[in-house]
């Protein structure tokens, strides 16, 4: 028996759809899948109105793009769908702005459009919705439309800057605005930069905005403690009331922008040895705005020079030759060696700590011998091969050394000694890494 074929015709309509417009029906169309594209699709195939040229209302509601329809367009149903036409230029820009994934191409496209498509509700909501900041571009019925802004400000706190004053009065705009980035209170009518519910939501944003709340929100406890939990460079903007208070400061130089935190604090805190001590742990180089009393803290420093070596900057002078303190220091930060009293950046044990952190710590050592002490020098090499710089000229000829250092760091190549210049497996080294090697030996020559 032979196969029945398949038959290649549409399937049926799932229903009809009439079109109208403001003039009256301009056609009916068959509709065979229920989505938004299907819809435009046979609108533009029976009517001849390109696809991006179509907004499309089901009453007061405009049917979105990419959406699928609902029950009203079900099986058998008619279905009378208005149509509003755009003109080919706002199809084309919106076509444009809402295709690119590339806010700077979006800003490009909005400094060529003309008055009435920056006017255009729909693409300034597409260009807001590709980055606020494409505010600054749209007209100034755009900057006054409630919809467009908030969904500026939404991804763009800063948006709010360029928003019409009444906008800036308006407290869901501002809000939301703060929430994104709480720095944009600055740009809030003062009644709102007055408003307590707003401040809090600037200082619990991520990039907290307390420097633009009201003077006496400044002086709020629970307005500031949450600004400084955020950051505790808050602290700096906080009444001078609250810069003496001690829950304030600890949970200011608790997180991040605690090193800014110490700074702004009243001399009594400074001195405040529980707080300095948890403030050098979190950030060591929080020891710089410590009472000079707590530099000359051993357990303080020693916290302190354990988070962040260059710490010991700011150490009182006997500290800065404390054997243990100074160890403890080049091993978080071989540099810190420059800090170090003399005698200690002759030690040994100290010196060959620093440069296994940090081999160029190896110029900071006040003895030459320890510059040609091979132990010394290949770990500093293997750490940095720009330390063969400052080691002792038999180093700059040991071929491990040599060949260690051009390893890590082939420029060291420039300093090796002439003879290691000409070793072929040195030369082999440099030389697939990019390194002139004739044209340096030739300059040494």
């Amino acid at each position: 028996m032979a196969a029945v074929a398949k038959s290649t015709l549409p399937p049926p309509p799932v229903c009809e759809v009439h079109i109208s417009s403001l003039g009256g029906e301009l056609g009916r169309v068959g509709l065979r899948k229920k989505t938004v594209q299907a819809l435009k699709a046979a609108v533009a195939t029976g009517l001849g109105i390109p696809a991006e040229q179509q907004r499309l209302f089901l009453g007061q509601a405009e049917l979105q793009h990419g959406h699928d329809l609902g029950a009203d367009f079900a099986p058998g149903a008619i279905v009378n769908v208005s149509l509003v036409r755009r003109s080919p230029a706002v199809a084309a820009l919106l076509q444009q702005v809402l295709t690119t994934n590339d806010w700077r191409q979006a800003r490009r496209l909005l400094t060529l459009a003309g008055q009435d498509e920056l006017a255009n509700a729909e693409i300034a909501l597409a260009a807001v919705g590709r980055s606020g900041a494409l505010l600054r571009f749209l007209s100034s019925d755009m900057k006054g439309n409630r919809a467009v802004v908030l969904s500026a400000v939404s991804n763009f706190g800063h948006a709010l800057a360029f928003a019409t004053e009444e906008l800036k009065e308006d407290r869901e705009v501002v809000l939301t605005a703060v929430l994104n980035d709480g720095r944009a209170l600055q740009y809030a009518a003062p009644s709102l930069q007055a408003d307590r519910d707003v401040a809090l939501a600037a200082v619990f944003s991520r990039t907290p905005g307390l420097q633009f709340a009201s003077d006496f929100l400044k002086a709020d406890r629970e307005i500031v403690i949450a600004a400084v939990s955020s950051t505790g460079r808050m602290l700096e903007f906080a009444d001078s009331s609250l810069k003496s208070d001690r829950q304030v400061v600890l949970a200011a130089v608790s997180n991040r922008g605690g090193y800014h935190a110490l700074q702004h604090a009243t001399d009594e805190i400074k001195a405040d040895r529980e707080i300095v001590l948890h403030a050098v742990s979190q950030n060591g180089l929080c020891l710089e705005f410590a009472a000079r009393l707590l530099k000359n803290d051993r357990a303080i420093v020693m916290a302190a020079v354990s988070n962040d070596g260059e710490a010991l900057l700011h150490a009182s002078g006997a500290l800065t030759a404390d054997r243990k303190v100074v160890l403890a220091a080049v091993r978080q930060q071989g540099g810190s060696l420059h800090y170090a009293a003399e005698v200690l950046k002759a030690d040994r044990e100290i010196v060959l700590a620093a440069v296994t952190q940090n081999g160029l710590a190896l110029e900071e050592s006040a003895d030459e011998s320890l510059m040609a002490d091979r132990e010394i020098v290949l770990a500093a090499v293997s750490q940095n091969g720009y330390a063969l710089a400052a080691a002792d000229d038999a180093m700059k000829a040991d071929h491990q050394i040599v060949l260690a250092a051009v390893s890590q760091n082939a420029a060291a190549f420039q300093f090796a000694a002439s003879v290691m210049q000409r070793d072929e497996a040195v030369r082999s080294v440099a030389s697939n890494a990019g390194i002139d090697v004739e044209g340096i030996i030739a300059d040494n020559w």
